[in-house]
């Protein structure tokens, strides 16, 4: 949405704070030392290191890499003959070997040194860099760690940062606001008001642009301060994506061309405009809306974005939308304004030849733009009433529709009266945020943050020792970028953790006074974010009044998780909070009970926020279990209720049997198990309303989950819970009793799949799917209602 709708413009001191890499460093940090297979923990107190930072913000596969290294030499004794070693990591593991230089520096002297470097040309990948330095004596003095994200195209892992204010400024101030913000990795910036008029961006003509003018709220902005960012985001490898709304226009729009019969109204006669008030003394009193779809209107705006693209050097254009409840187009057809949004950008793409990032404001229009247009990035907007698992919720449902990532738009203290943003409210929405697999638009304007939707407003500054905590965090973000962001599946792994002896609360909805936890699978890798709610009474995501204490912070953390299937080969700890985000190798040992395979193991420390990545070996495509019923027994079923029997009808081979008319269910397998699919022939005694089912992860005979094949020619997914049953998923399929059918009820993740197949089993044809989340792992079983029923060759694989 428009960034004014506090009915007011809030001012505020725009801090520009420079010397960011020159300031507190956590007291204790650990890392990778002398043996290049060794980890070891040393002080890292900033008493050598002052800055490590890279060249660019992201690189593409086969690119060089600068990376620097700015020191002073506080130690209080002069260094000779010590060395500075540079150590390239993925997911904890040395990539190459460390790269030495010879460090020559007195007490009180400062030095920088660079090193080249050119990573794997492995595609969307992050790592992360340690600088290490040591003295004559290879004794360590001091770390400091960057990252660096090897991406052919931003969109994998997008970045989003902010410009706001064009003064009248030197080239090199410019420069290094942009250059902040690359320290950050952030590859892509959207240039907020930057604009003209929202109908008429350019200012000028392309072939004399104006060297000034003044904005929507009279701000005078300068061309050369937008083409000094610019210029110098794309020297860092970052995208500038030019704001303006897709529906705006200034109220004197019939002055430059602008048809009034392009417009949205609230009455069907063509009269009352929507509209869009703004602050007295804006260069308009409020801002005009237009229908979207309208073609006249498209045309004319294009076209004057195109004008824009030729005078500015823009990658794209981020369009807004402005939504007040006009209904009517001026010929008196209804409108329902959403709808509109994907054409008008699928054709703003066509005819710009630019990337396109849509604002959604509350997921309004997001289904519809995903699915239906070729946007970089997916973008929403939220301003108030949003918990930690919200924004995961958010960020799961926009993968689920198109894959394509999601940046998040979320204002933080906005009603803080003090003067600095309060660090752990912030760190547990990024903490949030990151985990999930999302990024938070808040960083620009060199290092300002946003408390609030008109970007050029900061009446908040952000603390030395908040600068540094959020530079660990994206560097982080940056260096786990494929556990957090590269499409891992949710799972639904039980996680219990105690400390010091006692239990910790646990939630995987963010409830205040927990751990909130949840699990993802992929890549050869199970993993786990543990965000510390312990000790905050409230799970809003906003922390609006900036008052939010520390979460109470724990030591030697012990983790049990249940892991389903598969062999865990080693488990590895980081943390943004800890050692600089390094990774750490955690002993381990593996068990089975009641509850399923497990993994314990202990993490040093849970300060904001965790992550446990564990390397496992998939035992996908094993099978877990058969039984074709020839050996004339049923030894590894349970009955549960109805009767059961090993029957063999004429000649056919022998089949499992129910016989009771009501219900019959039997049971078989292992609790532990976790993904995995059963697959059987089956076949009903005859007509009437019954059906026939395969059971999956099942508790009890109470609580499982079912596929089903039921009369009136229908399939079912269904969770029963203990007498409780939800229809997960349904639809048609044309069957019939006495005539075998061999269906499969596949379980993986939170993923629900009923399948058939007229091959044998050579080939699958799915009837359709749903998700649940309730049970992770669990028995097979069998059932049959309301007629006799047959199964044949039942067989578990793990998937």
């Amino acid at each position: 949405m428009l960034r004014w709708c506090m009915g007011q413009r809030r001012f505020g001191r725009c801090i520009l704070i420079l010397g960011l890499f020159s300031l507190f460093m956590p007291a204790a940090q650990a890392a990778y030392a002398r043996s290049e297979g060794t980890q070891i923990q040393m002080a890292s107190t900033g008493s050598v290191i002052a800055d490590i930072n890279t060249d660019k913000a992201r690189y593409n596969p086969g690119q060089g890499i600068t990376i620097f290294v700015d020191m002073t030499n506080t130690t209080g004794q002069n260094i000779s003959n010590g060395s500075v070693t540079l150590y390239y990591k993925h997911l904890g593991t040395l990539v190459g070997t460390g790269q030495a230089q010879t460090l020559n520096l007195n007490a009180g002297a400062s030095t920088s040194l660079s090193w080249q470097w050119t990573p794997p040309a492995t595609d969307y990948q992050g790592y992360s860099v340690e600088a290490w330095v040591r003295d004559s004596a290879n004794n360590d003095l001091d770390n400091l760690n960057t990252a660096v994200d090897v991406s052919s195209d931003w969109t994998k892992f997008p970045r989003y940062g902010f410009m706001a204010t064009y003064p009248s400024q030197d080239g090199a101030t410019s420069a290094h606001e942009i250059w902040q913000l690359k320290n950050y990795h952030i590859d892509g910036l959207q240039f907020y008001d930057w604009q003209w008029k929202h109908h008429i961006p350019l200012s000028g003509s392309v072939s004399n642009p104006a060297s000034s003018w003044s904005d929507i709220a009279n701000r005078t902005n300068y061309r050369q301060a937008v083409l000094d960012y610019l210029n110098a985001a794309h020297g860092y490898n970052m995208l500038g994506f030019a704001y303006n709304a897709a529906n705006a226009a200034y109220a004197d729009y019939a002055n430059d061309g602008v048809s009034p019969s392009w417009g949205i109204y609230n009455n069907n006669n063509c009269t009352g405009q929507d509209s869009w008030n703004l602050p007295g003394g804006w260069a308009t009193p409020q801002l005009d809306l237009f229908d979207p779809s309208n073609s006249n209107w498209q045309n004319y705006l294009f076209n004057n974005e195109k004008n824009m693209f030729a005078a500015y050097p823009f990658d794209g254009w981020h369009v807004d939308q402005l939504v007040v409840g006009g209904n009517y187009t001026c010929s008196g057809g209804s409108i329902n304004i959403y709808d509109t949004f994907p054409g008008f950008l699928n054709n703003a793409k066509n005819s710009t030849g630019k990337r396109i990032i849509f604002n959604d404001s509350g997921n309004t229009a997001l289904s519809g733009v995903a699915q239906q247009t070729s946007d970089d990035v997916l973008y929403n907007e939220w301003f108030n009433n949003k918990t930690y698992y919200n924004y995961k919720q958010d960020i799961d449902y926009a993968a689920s529709l198109s894959n394509k990532s999601l940046v998040t738009a979320a204002y933080m203290d906005t009603n803080n009266t003090g003067t600095t943003f309060n660090t752990p409210g912030i760190l547990l929405a990024d903490a949030s945020i990151f985990a999930a697999g999302g990024a938070h638009i808040e960083l620009g304007d060199g290092v300002n943050m946003l408390s609030n939707d008109y970007f050029p407003s900061h009446p908040l500054s952000v603390s030395s020792d908040l600068q540094k905590r959020l530079q660990n965090y994206y560097d982080f973000m940056v260096a786990y970028e494929e556990l957090l962001r590269g499409g891992l599946t949710n799972t639904s792994h039980t996680v219990q953790l105690s400390a010091g002896g006692n239990s910790l609360a646990t939630s995987t909805n963010s409830s205040a006074n927990t751990v909130y936890e949840f699990t993802k699978s992929g890549n050869g890798y199970d993993t786990i974010n543990l965000i510390n709610l312990l000790g905050e009474n409230n799970n809003d995501a906003f922390d609006a009044n900036g008052n939010y204490p520390t979460p109470n912070a724990q030591n030697n953390v012990a983790v049990k998780y249940y892991y389903g299937s598969g062999t865990v080969n080693g488990v590895s700890f980081a943390s943004p909070d800890y050692q600089n985000g390094k990774t750490f190798t955690q002993n381990f040992s593996t068990g089975s009970d009641s509850g399923g395979n497990y993994v314990t193991f202990t993490v040093p420390s849970l300060a904001y926020w965790d992550l446990i990545y564990i390397n496992k070996t998939s035992n996908a495509g094993q099978q877990l279990f058969f039984d074709d019923f020839e050996s004339g027994n049923s030894n590894q079923w349970t009955p549960y209720n109805g009767s059961w029997s090993v029957c063999q009808v004429g000649s056919n081979s022998k089949e499992y049997c129910a016989s009771n008319t009501n219900e019959d269910i039997s049971l078989a397998g292992s609790p532990s198990w976790s993904d995995y699919s059963v697959q059987s022939y089956v076949v009903t005694g005859g007509a009437g309303n019954n059906g026939i089912c395969l059971l999956g992860r099942v508790q009890d005979g109470t609580h499982f989950y079912q596929a089903e094949l039921k009369t009136n020619n229908t399939w079912d997914i269904w969770k029963n819970n203990g007498g409780s049953w939800s229809q997960i998923a349904s639809g048609s399929f044309s069957w019939s009793g006495n005539t075998y059918y061999l269906i499969r009820f596949d379980l993986n993740g939170t993923a629900l799949t009923m399948s058939y197949s007229t091959d044998y089993g050579t080939n699958w044809n799915i009837l359709g799917s749903g998700s649940d989340s309730t049970w992770s792992s669990g028995q097979i079983g069998v059932r049959v209602w309301g007629t006799t029923g047959r199964f044949d060759q039942i067989k578990v694989v793990s998937d």
